[in-house]
């Protein structure tokens, strides 16, 4: 096997060989995208975005260079998603929108990547298939197994790749929770049995693996968040990733045991709960919820509102609401507000 950053032509010394070429996504955050070529075949894992940084001024996105794509468009059987982050499949729109190929994922991934599908015009025209971890696929002469894993947005995947020369496995994103909020942790027993086999190359998540000890459940916060709405008497915001679905769930939770009405301000937080919550990703009693602008008929200790801009996004609904910008509500001196997310890089 031979990884390349700079794509080549494939020759007849080569085809005992596959090529593997990361477009994005390999030593950054953002714009994962990788390449797999054997032959005549061409898979692609994730087309995912990079956010500007200070170093960026007036750029909304960046996405990656597809020219080597559209070049070998002919060979290209596919684009498989992981799971539905933005640095994942935020980019799947402009990669459609140079080739229409075939585009794979779980069930929760594809409906949250159709609506921004939809934004750009391109839903009608998106030949896209469901995939799930107990039916292989076969794309050209690679044939992928998925497995199942625990990431902060649920049906995620590690995809096991099957090649002419070996098994590959991608992990894409993952966490090892033996108690994650939807009971459904890291396939280990398929993953053994994988290695088991035989695995040829382990391309795999390496985010703080600089760092000692294991990392925590994500219901390790729950008892923190409980009692932050104990001790608050007034409105409070929380504030995180609009695809953070399982921190999300936990916030309902809490909402219903402290009798607190839900508001959600933000385009992608709204989305993405409304998607979840049809799909039965998300617990969301109905009764909960209440408009954004119902918020002020309801006693302060009576609300919740759950906003995205955790990453200090300057036309964030939290950002907005911090700077009396915000349509219809803005952030009192006695409320409380939680950002309950980490800064990313």
């Amino acid at each position: 096997m031979q990884t390349s950053s700079e794509p080549q032509e494939a020759t007849s010394t080569e085809l005992d060989s596959v090529s593997i070429i990361p477009l994005g996504g390999l030593g950054e955050f953002g714009k994962n995208m990788m390449v797999y070529e054997f032959g005549q075949d061409i898979v692609i894992v994730d087309a995912g975005i990079m956010f500007p940084e200070h170093h960026t001024p007036g750029i909304d996105l960046i996405v990656n260079n597809i020219e080597y794509l559209v070049e070998h468009r002919n060979k290209i059987r596919g684009v498989v998603i992981t799971h539905a982050h933005e640095d994942h499949m935020g980019g799947l729109s402009f990669l459609l929108r140079e080739i229409n190929i075939p585009v794979y994922a779980t069930k929760l991934t594809l409906a949250l990547a159709s609506g921004r599908l939809k934004e750009y015009h391109l839903l009608s025209q998106a030949e896209l298939h469901t995939i799930d971890t107990d039916t292989p696929l076969e794309l050209g002469c690679f044939n992928i197994e998925f497995i199942n894993v625990t990431h902060s947005v649920p049906d995620a995947v590690t995809l096991a790749i099957h090649t002419p020369v070996g098994t590959i496995v991608h992990t894409s994103d993952f966490k090892f929770d033996q108690t994650p909020i939807d009971n459904r942790p890291t396939d280990l027993q398929k993953l053994a049995a994988i290695g088991a086999k035989g695995v040829r190359l382990l391309l795999s998540d390496s985010t703080n693996v600089d760092r000692s000890g294991f990392s925590p459940s994500e219901r390790s916060i729950f008892e923190k968040l409980d009692q932050i709405f104990r001790q608050t008497e007034n409105r409070l915001f929380l504030c995180t990733f609009s695809s953070s679905l399982h921190r999300i769930q936990q916030f309902i939770d809490l909402a219903v045991s402290h009798r607190r009405l839900v508001a959600i301000t933000g385009r992608s937080m709204i989305s993405n709960i409304r998607t979840a919550s049809e799909l039965g990703y998300l617990n969301l009693p109905p009764h909960l919820l209440i408009d954004i602008k119902d918020v002020e008929r309801f006693a302060p200790n009576e609300v919740l509102v759950l906003s995205t801009g955790s990453q200090g996004e300057p036309r964030s609904a939290m950002a907005l609401m911090a700077t009396n910008r915000h349509s219809i509500l803005k952030i009192n001196p006695e409320d409380t507000v939680v950002i309950s997310a980490r800064q990313i890089p």
